[in-house]
């Protein structure tokens, strides 16, 4: 059965949220790198760090599909 895109994005992002979390309960040191930014700031780095890996993935397709052909 194939799954829908939302989905499995979901379940990522579900699961790296989980994996935090996991991290911070483990080392509360971690928490010392967030000190001083608000949730909002911490979000946008965040969403800016998923867009840059989004744009190098589809740079990295493009440059094997200009070399495949």
């Amino acid at each position: 059965m194939k799954t829908c895109r939302i989905c499995f994005y979901s379940r990522i992002f579900l699961l790296m949220i989980l994996f935090l979390v996991i991290l911070v309960l483990l080392n509360e040191d971690l928490l010392n790198a967030f000190r001083g930014l608000s949730p909002k700031e911490i979000s946008i780095y965040f969403i800016s760090a998923l867009a840059l890996a989004a744009v190098l993935k589809k740079l990295l397709e493009y440059v094997l599909i200009r070399k495949k052909n």
